[in-house]
């Protein structure tokens, strides 16, 4: 069957407006494409500036600082920083920890300075389940912090080698066992096992 002029016109015509939707979507997305790799580069200058006021934060000495903050605050706003630019250099989804713990329904157990030897497997526990990084077991333990604990953690943090122990948690835990161990765990029960011999 033979096509008249019309039709073919008529085909023609429909084929230059399906090129020119075609065309203009192409633009369109184009564009959009544009606009996002623009958007993307600003956001990977603004890190890169983020990542070297985080470097320079990092390479000062909390002790010799001359801010208003405490060294314990220092030493937060580091970690922050090493796990943003840890962050930053891994990739992939898959991360398991940002700077906030994951089990936040599950309660971190607080400690006063009595029944170290209670709260330490607690710990523990809580920091396995949660996949605790090193580096964060310090700062989220003193948080839990109350009454003579609180004031030992703070005593610490003045100290000269306070910094030091602040980022180790095994050493943190020895010195925190050694300074709280010889606190009675309950002083009744201790009164009444000395009044029986």
């Amino acid at each position: 069957m033979m096509e008249t002029r019309s039709q073919t016109l008529s085909k023609t015509a429909a084929a230059r407006d399906v090129d020119g939707t075609s065309e203009s979507h192409f633009e369109a997305n184009e564009k959009a494409l544009e606009l996002q790799n623009e958007r993307t580069s600003q956001i990977e200058e603004i890190v890169r500036e983020m990542m070297e006021d985080f470097k320079v934060m990092m390479n000062r000495n909390p002790l010799n600082a001359s801010t208003s903050c405490t060294a314990l605050e220092r030493d937060d706003v580091q970690g922050v920083a090493e796990n943003n630019i840890n962050h930053l250099h891994q990739q992939g989804p898959h991360r398991n920890h940002n700077n906030m713990t994951r089990l936040g329904k599950i309660d971190f157990p607080r400690f006063d300075g009595t029944k170290v030897k209670e709260w330490f497997p607690k710990v523990e526990q809580f920091f396995l389940i949660d996949e605790t990084p090193e580096e964060s077991k310090v700062s989220i333990a003193s948080m839990h912090f109350d009454g003579e604990a609180s004031a030992w953690h703070q005593a610490l943090v003045q100290e000269d080698e306070g910094a030091l122990i602040l980022r180790n948690w095994r050493v943190y835990r020895n010195r925190l066992k050694e300074r709280f161990e010889e606190v009675l765990d309950d002083p009744i029960a201790e009164l009444k096992k000395l009044k029986k011999k």
